[in-house]
C-alpha cells in the first residue's frame, strides 16, 4: 500500500486528501479498513473493495465473529463485479474488542470449485 497527500486549490479554495494505491499480482483481491476504535452506541463505518479481473464477484458476508453472528449479505451489483467498493456501517451495544470478518466471495460456474473467497478482518476496540 502506498500513500501520499495531495492538495487541490482553485479559485473557491484548496483541501486536502488521502491518496491510498495498492499495487497486486493476483487477479482477485480485497480489502477492509476499519477505525481500530470506537464508542459503544457510536456507528462506525467500514471501508471495503474487492477487484476481480475476471469479473466474478458474487456476494459479500458481513459478519460479527466476536457475537458469532452474521450481519449481512450485500450482493453484487452487475455494475460491481469487477470492481467492488463501498461501506458497511454498524454500532455496537456494548464495550468490549470486536472482530468483524468480511468474506468476498465470488461464483464460477466453469471452474471445479464454483465458489471461491478472500476473507478481511477487522479488530475494533469499543470503549464504553
Amino acid at each position: 500500500m502506498f500513500s501520499a497527500r495531495v492538495t487541490a486549490t482553485n479559485p473557491a479554495g484548496s483541501t486536502v486528501a488521502g491518496l491510498d494505491l495498492q499495487v497486486e499480482d493476483q487477479a482477485f483481491f480485497a480489502f477492509a479498513r476499519a477505525p481500530g476504535s470506537c464508542a459503544a452506541g457510536t456507528p462506525v463505518e467500514i471501508a471495503y473493495g474487492a477487484f476481480d479481473a475476471d469479473g466474478k464477484p458474487d456476494y459479500l458476508d458481513v459478519t460479527d465473529l466476536t457475537a458469532l453472528r452474521q450481519l449481512e449479505r450485500l450482493p453484487a451489483s452487475a455494475g460491481q463485479r469487477q470492481t467492488w467498493q463501498g461501506s458497511y456501517r454498524l454500532s455496537f451495544d456494548s464495550a468490549g474488542p470486536r472482530t468483524i470478518l468480511l468474506r468476498f466471495v465470488r461464483f464460477d460456474r466453469d471452474a471445479k470449485e464454483r465458489y471461491s473467497f478472500i476473507d478481511r478482518q477487522c479488530d475494533i476496540s469499543v470503549t464504553p
